[in-house]
Order: C-alpha cells, then sequence, then structure tokens
C-alpha cells in the first residue's frame, strides 16, 4: 500500500480530537494531533488537509467523515442540540444509552472536577500526553504506527486517565450513545479507500 493511503487512514483516526466529548464548544471541532506526527508532515507542509484543501482526492477523504456519522445516526433525521459533558448536571457527567438494550449510563471520568475547572487546557494537556506516549520505533514508520494509533490509543487513553470507562466515550455530543473509537476505525477505514480513487 502506498504512504498516502496509510496517511488517510491516519487522518480517518485522528481527524476529530480524541477526547471529543469531553470537550465543549470550545474545542469539539477541532482535530487531533495528526498535523504533528512526522509521517503526515508532507500532508501540513502542502496544506492537504481533507477538512481544508480542495483537491479533489482529499475531498474524497473528508467523505469517510461524513459517511460514518451518518451510519451512527442515520434513522434519527437531524439533530442540532449538543449536549456537553458536565454541562445539565455537573454530578452526573454525560448519559449515555446503549444501541441495543437501550439501557442508560452515566459516563463520568474520575478527574470530573479538574476538566470542569479549565476544560480546554485540561483536554489540551491529555491530548499532548497521548501524542508523547506513542512509541518511538513507530513515530517515523508510518504503517506500524497506524496500527499503535488503531489498537492501543483507546487503551493508553484509559491508562492516561486511569478510568477504562473511556473506551464507552461517544463520538456524537447531539446521540451520545455510539463510541469515538468506533467512529474514528470506520472513519479510518473508508479514508484509506477513498484514498485510491
Amino acid at each position: 500500500m502506498s504512504e498516502a493511503y496509510w496517511q488517510a487512514k491516519i487522518w480517518g483516526l485522528l481527524h476529530d480530537p480524541v477526547l471529543k466529548p469531553l470537550h465543549n464548544n470550545t474545542g469539539r471541532g477541532g482535530n487531533s494531533f495528526w498535523q504533528e506526527l512526522e509521517v503526515m508532515k508532507n500532508w501540513v507542509d502542502n496544506d492537504w488537509n481533507p477538512e481544508t484543501s480542495g483537491g479533489k482526492v482529499l475531498k474524497h477523504i473528508l467523505l469517510a467523515d461524513y459517511i460514518s456519522s451518518a451510519s451512527d445516526r442515520a434513522a434519527i433525521g437531524s439533530v442540532t442540540q449538543s449536549v456537553n459533558y458536565g454541562s445539565h448536571n455537573q454530578e452526573k457527567g454525560l448519559q449515555i444509552s446503549h444501541l441495543l438494550s437501550g439501557a442508560k449510563l452515566n459516563f463520568k471520568i474520575k478527574q470530573h472536577s479538574e476538566l470542569l475547572a479549565q476544560r480546554k487546557k485540561y483536554l489540551d494537556n491529555k491530548e499532548e500526553n497521548l501524542r508523547q506516549k506513542i512509541p518511538a520505533v513507530t513515530k517515523n514508520h508510518i504503517k506500524p504506527l497506524f496500527w499503535w494509533l488503531w489498537r492501543c490509543l483507546p487503551e493508553t487513553t484509559c491508562k492516561e486517565f486511569e478510568d477504562a470507562s473511556l473506551l464507552l466515550m461517544p463520538a456524537e455530543t447531539r446521540l451520545p450513545d455510539s463510541s469515538i473509537w468506533s467512529h474514528a476505525s470506520i472513519t479510518a477505514a473508508f479514508a484509506g479507500c477513498f484514498s485510491r480513487v
């Protein structure tokens, strides 16, 4: 596979902030750290950002996010009201539902108070810590880096927060019922395919 294929897949994994559901509107719309990775340097240098570039292939890659998002919420049409972690009931965090049973769970991280005190700064620091945990042996090798991000980043995030419930972080703040990790994986799969058109 070509380098562009693996770069598209890495973009797919990191096109949203890793900690997106914990952000409010001040940080939810950004990207994760894909632009800071050495293997993505030529994308940064050439301004090959699927979200801002007018290039045909990059526009196709951007469709990966739209398609994977639509697959998570196609049945409900348009929901415009976001649900911010900790905004409606500071003590509960965010209520999520099981997709099949409908069972409710209050998703609340252990560092709940620290997060709410300085949300953007706190989450930016945590995301930088996660980037720093990428093993040196994979940092400059695109295929092993992708596989590490896909397989180990969710677990590393849970370890960073000392909280396994982060595996349940929702992808969509308007419908917090499907995992950010699942959304990123689906987006990466589509992005890789669309990079070859």
